[in-house]
């Protein structure tokens, strides 16, 4: 890596299957080619990609987590309790979003938008996260029908 005695995260995954038999590996290609040209500071950034027996991602290290535990962590790790740092984080949020569905083209719906996916950078910015469910709107006024994300309840 160019960076020196930078701190980086790690993602690590097992190559599986998935339900039809396809290999992670192409799942996992799809979002390394959609990672790689998305730029918006409200977006974590994808530093490099490794695929050998295992697969690897690097992303820019957010030190303040998740939105999930800066908002329901123990009494120490609460870092959103007043409004005005919670409205910026929406906003930062509906940033990403709105680069997402109307920036880049083809539209990206990254269809897994939740806390635990929006991570939170040194001053407590949002940084949208985890596009491995993330499809390309290839056609105009496309829908997705298909139900997705860890929990999908009403």
């Amino acid at each position: 890596m160019p960076r020196h005695h930078a701190v980086m995260a790690v993602k690590k995954l097992l190559p599986t299957t998935n339900d039809g038999g396809v290999t992670e590996a192409t799942d996992i290609a799809g979002e390394v080619n959609l990672l790689g040209w998305l730029r918006h500071r409200n977006i974590v950034l994808l530093l490099g990609y490794l695929h050998d027996t295992d697969i690897i991602f690097i992303y820019e290290y957010m030190p303040n987590r998740s939105l999930w535990e800066a908002l329901h962590g123990n009494h120490e790790g609460r870092l959103l309790v007043d409004w005005v740092s919670r409205y910026n984080v929406a906003v930062g949020i509906a940033q990403g979003i709105a680069y997402l569905h109307h920036d880049c083209h083809p539209p990206v719906i990254h269809r897994d938008v939740k806390s635990n996916n929006i991570l939170l950078d040194s001053n407590l910015d949002a940084m949208i996260a985890d596009f491995g469910l993330a499809r390309l709107m290839l056609r105009k006024n496309e829908t997705v029908s298909m139900v997705a994300g860890e929990r999908a309840s009403l």
